[in-house]
């Protein structure tokens, strides 16, 4: 135990502890972020023994510390993003505790979380709001207590919020429309490529922020794929159109950025007009603002964002022939109903069976290669 506590005082998590009731959840989130201190604090946690079974001992770590080992828990790979998130859903609850009796969440009881509950009811409007934060905290005080650290499954007092239908916002996209905003943007590489990209691969905002020109690689048969890696950490083969290739290639060359496939060349995939990586919420402010001033909504009107596009890229490969499996894959949901076999199979099964190739982009009615650029061609093939 002493091993434990004097490792816990070198790092800034207990004064982070005695701050928590009076920092800022966006400064604990940032301070939080860092996971190096997890794997040494979980391999000084002191092993003790009863009549039944060995068992760790975490009752000296505050409730901080314990949600800090809880995001950043190795048996759960979550990316940066989701671990900020986890973040910023649960230090609410262990501040809300300061304006009770019980600064201790161990001396909560069933009833204190159902009124805790009934807090956020009145402060959140939102039914989706709410459900987030509930499951979360369902998740994070199970695991405390499936630990040894909650005498009490804290999770059982709290109740399943339903998500009211009227809050879920129709997300289909009507195709003319948006084949009029893809043409609307037919002298801007850098936007109609990225729309395209939304619309024809499902790939996360954050997938193509991240992603380097070098995780781009073309197959013998000439179809373009980029290595992904998806959010539990695997990585997986994204089919792209060679238009949007066209598309990429013209762009980058006005950042005299290479555009030959280089498994050398670390530069984004999908660069800033600086030539560096996009952060993905600028990224998506970006193409929320494009996609409106192209007057594109939703079948009923609503305000189109980046994950509309994932959508219809789901309906429209669907529509279209593509099985559920082919759309799990493309958009990182799928499991394997036979995992070993798919391991052998997998890269050479899916170059032929991409959903990708289900989206009919027979709505481009430019030819990208020849309208506003009759008087300057890019033969683009000649560089790959």
């Amino acid at each position: 135990m002493a091993d434990l506590i004097n490792f816990i005082n070198k790092t800034s998590l207990p004064s982070l502890t005695l701050q928590l009731p009076h920092l800022s959840i966006a400064e604990l989130t940032t301070a939080l972020m860092t996971p190096d201190h997890a794997s040494p604090i979980l391999a000084r946690i002191p092993t003790k023994e009863n009549k039944y079974t060995k068992y760790s001992d975490y009752s000296s770590i505050s409730n901080l510390i314990m949600l800090y080992l809880y995001v950043h828990r190795p048996s759960r790979r979550a990316n940066k993003s989701s671990k900020k998130d986890y973040f910023r859903q649960l230090i609410p609850f262990l501040q809300y505790l300061y304006t009770t009796e019980k600064t201790d969440m161990r001396e909560l009881s069933l009833y204190d979380m159902k009124v805790y509950q009934e807090q956020l009811t009145g402060k959140y409007r939102k039914s989706s709001t709410r459900a987030k934060k509930i499951i979360l905290l369902q998740a994070f005080t199970a695991w405390c207590f499936k630990l040894g650290y909650l005498t009490d499954d804290l999770s059982k007092g709290l109740a399943s919020v339903i998500i009211k239908k009227e809050e879920v916002p129709e997300k289909d996209i009507n195709h003319n429309e948006l084949t009029s905003a893809i043409e609307f943007y037919k002298a801007n590489p850098k936007i109609q490529s990225l729309i395209m990209i939304l619309a024809t691969t499902g790939l996360r905002l954050q997938e193509i922020a991240e992603s380097k020109w070098c995780d781009l690689l073309v197959t013998d048969s000439g179809k373009h794929y980029l290595i992904v890696q998806n959010k539990r950490g695997s990585t997986r083969r994204v089919f792209i159109l060679n238009k949007i290739i066209d598309l990429l290639m013209e762009y980058r060359q006005t950042l005299q950025l290479g555009i030959k496939l280089d498994k050398q060349d670390p530069s984004p995939f999908y660069p800033n007009r600086y030539g560096n990586h996009y952060r993905t919420s600028t990224l998506s402010a970006s193409i929320s603002k494009r996609l409106s001033a192209a007057g594109l909504t939703t079948i009923d009107g609503h305000r189109i964002t980046s994950r509309f596009l994932k959508h219809y890229f789901a309906h429209q490969t669907y529509a279209n022939g593509a099985t559920i499996e082919q759309i799990r894959a493309a958009l990182d949901h799928y499991h394997y109903s036979d995992r070993t076999m798919n391991h052998y199979l997998a890269n050479k099964l899916r170059p032929e069976k991409d959903a990708s190739d289900y989206v009919n982009l027979e709505f481009l009615n430019v030819d990208l290669e020849t309208d506003y650029r009759k008087n300057n061609v890019f033969p683009f093939r000649q560089h790959l």
